[in-house]
């Protein structure tokens, strides 16, 4: 059931990219404001008393309906699930226009495009701007697809829900201690999603350049003082970031994508995305990875 229930959010996200698009957690945030206004606590039991009750309630839900109806019901509510924890608003149409962008000089389009793929500002140079996009789609692979879908696996959908609603916590609080409590827990839930897709990463791409670069050691760094002490969820997300970089790129073999740039007659920059192609087909050859090992291991009975 667990191999059905994914392909069929992983198709309804696909297919049904309006429906996608209109994913939202409106019924959480009115209990997280209900709450906010009400409580002063230390950011971990906030955390808990708003995660708790809706793991607890997907957990029960998914007894209820084991065994109903052929498990017909089990099936639905575990797509439901699946569908809403995976995160809302498909990069394809930015990265698309981005590059279509880039190539024909249209420089304005590119940087906003850019923009909104990079969420904030982008890097003055056009090569490192191209590669700035290819890395993030490295990166939000981990949380848009597989660290959702491998809590699934792992948990079911109390794993799912529970992996969303801690990401949308962190983005909703802002600052505080709450906002660190839910980092510290998404970093952790991160790590071995983020493993788990480096290995695909060089499964699906160059495997001796992957297997290398999973071998070596910690290369990508953090703009921090040398003297300013990292707190244990940003040393979490700072190992996540890195294997999955220092992997993807290797795995992506991104020396071989020298950006040429060229001034077009209308003096507009007209530059080479093929890498940020690249980065795309590489996440989804890895997702196709993911999904025929869970393949394997239903048929296998190792997991149902």
């Amino acid at each position: 059931m667990l191999l059905l229930a994914t392909l069929m959010a992983l198709f309804a996200e696909r297919l049904a990219p309006q429906l996608a698009e209109r994913r939202s957690l409106a019924w959480f945030d009115a209990y997280y404001v209900a709450l906010q206004g009400r409580v002063s606590w230390p950011g971990w039991a906030i955390l808990l008393v708003l995660l708790a009750p809706w793991v607890v309630l997907t957990a029960l839900a998914q007894l209820v309906f084991h065994g109903v109806l052929w498990n017909l019901l089990e099936l639905a509510f575990s797509v439901l699930v699946l569908f809403f924890a995976l995160r809302p608003g498909s990069l394809d149409p930015a990265v698309d226009a981005y590059v279509a962008a880039r190539e024909k000089g249209e420089n304005d389009t590119a940087r906003h495009q850019a923009e909104h793929i990079l969420g904030g500002s982008t890097p003055e140079s056009v090569e490192e701007e191209v590669r700035a996009v290819a890395d993030t789609l490295l990166l939000e692979a981990n949380e848009r697809w597989v660290a959702p879908i491998l809590w699934f696996v792992l948990l079911g959908p109390v794993g799912a829900l529970l992996y969303r609603l801690t990401v949308h916590v962190e983005a909703r609080a802002g600052q505080g201690a709450l906002a660190e409590a839910a980092r510290l827990l998404r970093a952790a839930l991160d790590w071995i999603p983020a493993y788990v897709l480096a290995a695909l990463y060089t499964l699906s791409g160059s495997f001796e350049e992957g297997l290398n670069a999973w071998r070596q050691e910690k290369q990508v760094s953090v703009d921090t003082p040398h003297d300013v002490e990292l707190s244990r969820a940003e040393e979490l997300e700072l190992a996540n970031r890195d294997v999955l970089l220092r992997v993807g790129r290797a795995a992506l073999r991104t020396e071989e994508y020298s950006i040429t740039t060229e001034i077009s007659e209308s003096g507009e920059i007209e530059a080479d995305a093929s890498i940020v192609r690249a980065a795309r087909g590489l996440v989804l050859r890895a997702i196709i990875i993911i999904v025929a090992i869970i393949a394997l291991l239903t048929l296998g009975d190792w997991i149902r």
